[in-house]
């Protein structure tokens, strides 16, 4: 993950923007003007924000069917995209909504045996309020794995 990738990230989320992969597309919600220097970052990094949230284009091509399943149990909340691990784990990226508040899953799920995903313990659910805390610390974290 880059810098510059952090940065839009934080500023997207300081805007108020979220960002979805619907269907392999990059989505902003809401979509910002279309011609403000953010717009134009967005789409600089367009295949990286669309990676990062887990839609590689050869991801895209894979049947959703298992992940479209399991959208509506897991917390009532929507799939926002996943990273693969290993062929059979991946790292769901969750958001949801509980008594008024906002929260990030970030959740390890690993496939069973009949091939469907399913979720594990590994993994950790936050309130969305604390993302630009928690990316300035992976910025940081950056910095130092750098040196």
């Amino acid at each position: 993950m880059t810098r510059a990738l952090l940065e839009l990230y934080a500023d997207l989320r300081t805007a108020g923007i979220e960002m979805h992969v619907v269907e392999g597309e990059l989505r902003l919600t809401p979509a910002p003007e279309p011609d403000s220097a953010l717009c134009r970052r967005v789409e600089e990094l367009k295949g990286e924000l669309t990676a990062l949230l887990g839609t590689s284009d050869a991801e895209s091509q894979r049947p959703h069917t298992e992940r479209e399943s399991v959208r509506r149990t897991v917390n009532s909340g929507t799939l926002i995209g996943w990273i693969t691990l290993k062929d059979d784990e991946e790292l769901w990226f969750i958001t949801s909504k509980f008594k008024r508040q906002s929260y990030l899953n970030i959740r390890k799920f690993v496939r069973s045996p009949r091939g469907e995903f399913g979720p594990t313990k590994k993994g950790i659910t936050v309130n969305t309020d604390l993302i630009p805390e928690i990316m300035a610390l992976v910025r940081q974290a950056e910095m130092e794995i750098q040196q």
